[in-house]
């Protein structure tokens, strides 16, 4: 194929080939998708039109059969001793520079750098006395689970980019505040441990006349995380006991605790989405749908996608009505059981790693982007996108989810999941008066 040519001559000079074969598999996924016009129509039920895509607000109780939601705080509040026999890792989205969080101010007053990293590298707090990066204290919070012993070992893991690969790598070398080792090296033990950094190649998009372009790369979103690494468990030989949990970069909040790993490893839980009820700030955030087909499947409907169906109004309403049952926003944190999951691969899954590939590619989304007066679409997926597709192949040729959603009840919420989307945010959650 002429474009995967044209992406290994742009990166002849990469020497991780493993990693790069996995950065071209997942874009020509989606290009595959953009050249096809496959694109996925969602227009919702709204209790007048006869759409097989239920909200979770209007689903009857026999369409909410076809989803498995455990309310966090019905979790038992013990821990559970198959613990010791897994590993944890923990993997935090540090691939994308987050522009709209506005932080030039921070990076003069407690960096020497001008240019932006990840959102992670480039907010500060007050931590014990001390001012670090939110990066910085998330390496502090996975010694701190550490100390639990409740794991073989911790390990911690960073998805980065060209962008922000500089400002991250560069926490490894910093000292930590309280010892005289940096974490590098502190994260060199049999109790902790740092895995290679997860690398997201820049991508080239698609320019005005419609031809693939050099001129602009981008991110191909953070579906790549989600296709990466299950793509690694299906190629795996044998199954590995370990935890991997995915969260924001930005999100001190972002790792669960005792009772949910416990839960998971208990119950052999595959893979878990977290969501959070619905409030009035997630308006314009993606939320939980069924689509009762003849085998029906669990998917996200985006505000994009509410707008092409002339839905929005609807969008923003549902789970906030007085008649409605809850909405179940998504939290992109997610957290996989590579024990459990390749112990499914290897039962039902019988197919070569470029059918896998096509399976796990998430939906397609094409964000528009000027340039130098030009405009540029760029080619993304969803980490969510992602696992609900392997979810729904499961769902559909095996009978059987491979996804568990835990919702946090309101109460909850901010004990897990406290994203800054714009600077507000973050000067609202750390540094109010």
């Amino acid at each position: 194929m002429e474009l995967v040519a044209q992406i290994r001559d742009y990166y002849h000079n990469f020497k991780d080939v493993e990693s790069l074969d996995l950065n071209i598999a997942y874009f020509v996924s989606l290009f595959t998708k953009k050249k096809q016009n496959v694109s996925v129509d969602l227009v919702m039920n709204d209790g007048i039109n006869n759409s097989c895509i239920i909200p979770l607000p209007i689903a009857t109780k026999l369409d909410l059969e076809h989803i498995t939601i455990q309310d966090y705080e019905l979790l038992k509040n013990e821990v559970s001793k198959k613990l010791k026999k897994f590993s944890l890792c923990i993997c935090k989205m540090q691939a994308g520079l987050g522009t709209s969080v506005v932080r030039d101010d921070l990076l003069a007053k407690y960096t020497k750098r001008s240019k932006l990293g990840s959102k992670g590298t480039d907010l500060f707090i007050k931590y014990h006395e001390e001012i670090l990066s939110i990066a910085e204290v998330q390496l502090l919070q996975a010694e701190s689970v550490s100390e639990k012993e409740l794991f073989k070992f911790i390990a911690f893991q960073n998805l980065i980019n060209e962008e922000t690969k500089d400002a991250v790598l560069e926490i490894w070398e910093k000292r930590h505040y309280l010892k005289k080792q940096n974490y590098k090296e502190i994260f060199s033990s049999e109790k902790l441990k740092h895995y290679p950094e997860i690398f997201q190649l820049l991508m080239p998009t698609i320019a005005q006349s419609g031809e693939v372009s050099f001129d602009r790369m981008a991110p191909a979103g953070h579906g790549y995380i989600g296709f990466s690494e299950i793509v690694n468990i299906y190629t795996a030989s044998e199954p590995s006991e370990e935890l991997l949990i995915i969260g924001n970069g930005e999100d001190l909040r972002s790792t669960p605790d005792s009772k949910i790993f416990s839960w998971i490893v208990d119950q052999e839980i595959p893979i878990v989405m977290m969501t959070t009820t619905k409030l009035e700030q997630d308006k314009k955030g993606g939320q939980l749908v069924i689509v009762n087909e003849a085998k029906p499947y669990i998917t996200i409907v985006e505000k994009a996608q509410a707008q092409k169906a002339n839905q929005v109004k609807l969008f923003e309403q549902l789970g906030l009505r007085p008649s409605d049952k809850r909405s179940l926003f998504n939290t992109n944190i997610v957290i996989i059981n590579k024990y459990a999951l390749k112990k499914l691969f290897m039962k039902h899954l019988d197919v070569s790693a470029f059918d896998f590939q096509n399976i796990l590619s998430p939906d397609l989304i094409e964000n528009k982007k000027e340039q130098d007066g030009s405009v540029f679409t760029q080619l993304e997926g969803a980490l969510g996108s992602s696992i609900l597709n392997l979810d729904k192949f499961f769902r559909q040729n095996f009978d059987q989810p491979l996804v568990n959603f835990l919702n946090l009840a309101p109460q909850n919420r901010a004990k897990f999941f406290l994203p800054i989307k714009t600077r507000g945010d973050f000067d609202e959650i750390y540094w109010k008066k």
